[in-house]
């Protein structure tokens, strides 16, 4: 009796710790945690990493290509020793991509690891490290991009001085071999760092701190162009040029249009900028939430002259208007130029626990909610006719939460064409991982696909430890041909007593 209360009472305090820190840090603190989803016609690609403080951290590959109905075998990507995590994933045709940080060298600093596949997802070849190897400082993967032959990794180092600097390698034979890093910042430090690619444009904006460290109250939304498919870049261009702190920026393009949006201040607003010229020049930034007071978690996407923006507002005592606090919409019909005034969607849900998408005429929300009596539930909101109006909470889930995924890459909600899907999670300390896929516009979902495991079977929280031998499903390591699983009778109250006390030292 005293150790189930005690388990309960740690898992409550470590669910406040998870959603704090999803705001704040790349790693929550879960057992399983979602790292990117990406949709492609009938595909969705999907990676997520395991956390463990019993060992070494893993991150793992999965994919469907029936719009979600079925998804292939869990490819574990690591296989160098070492914690690994954040993997990031793109696609050109049958060609996928994955890149994640391990720490996995003799000088246990991070360094960045690449595989490629030729045949969907089905299979990976043999991992490339992607830095200079051994060295005194940490590199770690901001994002990959890919466009034909091109495949970009886009990283950041940092050294022993303090400072980070932003590298781009660039591969033009389909991933494999790359050229020498180039070095994009040009003096101080580039933290949170996208990459996005039109043509034979390629866009990298980041968070740029000139003058002083990212302790200081002081940094800018910076951008820089390449107009050769990423051989040669222009100068450094300042989109957000203010006196204060300017982070958590998004980057979106449509044809030859760029869209910018972030967050700014120490009580911040939503600011955007486009640049309808492929990114030659930049209109005046505009503060989108000025009416409505201190907002952030700015979420951005574009269909066509079609520009999306949401956020989250915070009511409190600093700002003038009585505006509820939840979250935030606002529509621009003519490629960024005007925007709607900001329409709240909802009131309730918190600003790290809500996703955002557009495809054709639709637009979606999902967010995460507890009902009056604590249960979890998760909700859609849509829209049919591009923003201009929006539907009533749909219920799709009760029991498991929306996740989302690493600094507002798509995670817990991603679209394209008809397709819409959704990632839940069971409550912390997160050992499930789930999708449900819509192929008709988001008006009804499939059942609930488990991810990280087979179907009724449990994996014990934060352990290699599996009780009555359930294992995850077709899980295999390329190479290896063999599955690493502990088998023990131990009593299910007590590992969990000793799981959950160790799961709170996890960052």
């Amino acid at each position: 009796m005293i150790t189930g209360i005690v388990v309960t009472m740690i898992i409550i305090i470590i669910s406040h710790q998870a959603f704090a820190q999803n705001m704040g840090g790349r790693v929550e603190v879960a057992h399983y945690q979602i790292s990117q989803t990406l949709a492609l016609g009938n595909s969705i690609y999907v990676t997520y990493q395991e956390n463990s403080n019993s060992g070494p951290g893993n991150v793992f590959f999965r994919s469907s290509v029936d719009g979600g109905k079925n998804f292939g075998n869990i490819i574990k990507l690591n296989y160098e020793t070492g914690d690994a995590s954040e993997p990031y994933v793109t696609v050109s045709g049958n060609n996928v991509y994955v890149a994640w940080d391990s720490s996995s060298l003799s000088d246990n600093s991070k360094h960045v690891f690449f595989r490629k596949s030729t045949d969907g997802g089905n299979s990976f070849g043999d991992a490339q490290l992607l830095d200079s190897g051994p060295q005194s400082g940490n590199t770690f993967i901001e994002q990959l991009a890919t466009n034909g032959p091109n495949v970009y990794a886009l990283m950041k180092y940092g050294n022993t001085t303090g400072n980070w600097n932003l590298l781009l390698k660039e591969s033009n034979d389909y991933g494999k071999t790359f050229d020498k890093p180039i070095i994009l910042n040009e003096v101080g430090s580039s933290l949170t760092s996208k990459i996005t690619i039109s043509g034979t444009n390629v866009y990298v904006s980041s968070e740029y701190y000139a003058n002083c460290s990212p302790m200081c109250r002081q940094s800018d939304i910076v951008l820089r162009q390449s107009v050769d498919n990423g051989s040669t870049f222009g100068g450094q261009i300042n989109l957000s040029k203010g006196d204060d702190i300017s982070n958590y920026h998004q980057m979106v393009t449509s044809d030859n249009d760029v869209y910018v949006a972030w967050q700014e201040g120490q009580f911040p607003h939503i600011f955007f900028t486009k640049s309808a010229d492929g990114g030659h020049t930049f209109s005046a930034k505009t503060d989108l939430s000025h009416n409505i007071g201190e907002s952030t978690s700015a979420h951005l996407t574009a269909q066509g002259n079609n520009v999306y923006v949401a956020f989250y507002h915070y009511d409190n005592a600093y700002d003038k208007n009585n505006y509820k606090s939840g979250i935030y919409f606002t529509k621009s019909s003519d490629g960024g130029s005007t925007f709607s005034n900001p329409t709240l969607i909802h009131d309730y849900a918190r600003p790290e626990i809500f996703g955002f998408a557009a495809s054709s005429n639709d637009v979606f929300f999902s967010y995460g909610y507890e009902d009056t009596f604590g249960s979890p539930e998760t909700l859609l909101i849509k829209s049919t006719d591009n923003g201009t109006s929006f539907g009533n909470p749909v219920l799709i889930n009760k029991g498991l939460l929306w996740t989302g995924g690493f600094e507002g890459l798509a995670g817990g909600l991603t679209a394209h064409e008809n397709h819409v899907y959704v990632i839940l999670r069971s409550t912390m300390p997160v050992d499930y991982l789930y999708v449900m896929a819509s192929n008709n516009h988001g008006k009804d979902f499939g059942p609930l696909i488990n991810l990280n495991h087979e179907e009724n079977k449990t994996i014990l929280c934060c352990s290699d430890v599996f009780v009555d031998a359930p294992r995850p499903a077709n899980i295999f390591q390329e190479g290896s041909g063999f599955i690493l699983l502990l088998l023990f009778g131990i009593p299910v109250a007590v590992l969990c007593t000793v799981v959950v006390l160790k799961s709170g030292k996890k960052q």
